[in-house]
């Protein structure tokens, strides 16, 4: 009988410690899962896929100087309107910490009065925002306070649309630097009126 009872003592032990083997094991196995599904994560110990992403935060750019007659191109817009309009190409500014192209556009009236703004469009969003203006040979002011705006069709400030569609964004990303933007808006497709009508 005695040797009954240390048998069924000792089977109880045996699956005891295999229990316990079975739980260190399967908290290690937890861990080195945290761990990988971390990999790519933020090194916060959460399972990647739960990790927080970085809120979008706009980059701090100073105004640029009064545009140059000599840095001015000439854009062409599909609606052409009344006003003619120019960008300065050496203002042009694509950041990638914030998927925003900073720009000055200059207005002309049929009076040939000329107006300055400095803009900024943000790409994976569509819309502007405005930054600073001015008037021609005068230097630039800073706007006191401003949202960013949906990008519309119609009246003087329909050029953004254009600006956004065919020269500084593609597919919610940049077209190339701000060199290569320039060179788009000196040399647009020769049936650039063609593919908007499409």
């Amino acid at each position: 009988m005695r040797n009954l009872w240390a048998c069924q003592g000792r089977i109880a032990i045996s699956i005891f410690l295999l229990l316990a083997n079975l739980c260190v094991s399967s908290s290690a196995t937890a861990r080195v899962d945290r761990e990988h599904d971390d990999f790519e994560g933020d090194g916060s110990g959460e399972i990647f896929g739960h990790v927080e992403q970085k809120e979008w935060q706009e980059e701090s750019v100073p105004l640029p100087a009064s545009p140059k007659e000599s840095d001015l191109i000439p854009l062409l817009i599909y609606q052409r309107p009344k006003y003619k309009y120019y960008i300065d190409g050496a203002s042009i500014k694509a950041t990638e910490e914030d998927n925003v192209v900073r720009y000055t556009v200059v207005i002309e009236t049929s009076s040939g009065l000329r107006n300055v703004f400095n803009e900024g469009i943000r790409c994976d969003t569509g819309t502007y925002k405005s930054y600073g203006f001015t008037i021609w040979g005068e230097p630039m002011k800073a706007v006191g306070h401003s949202d960013w705006l949906n990008i519309t069709a119609g009246g003087a400030t329909s050029y953004r649309i254009d600006l956004y569609n065919y020269y500084f964004c593609e597919k919610d990303v940049f077209r190339g630097n701000a060199k290569q933007m320039g060179e788009l808006l000196k040399y647009p497709p020769d049936d650039y009126v063609t593919q908007q009508d499409e």
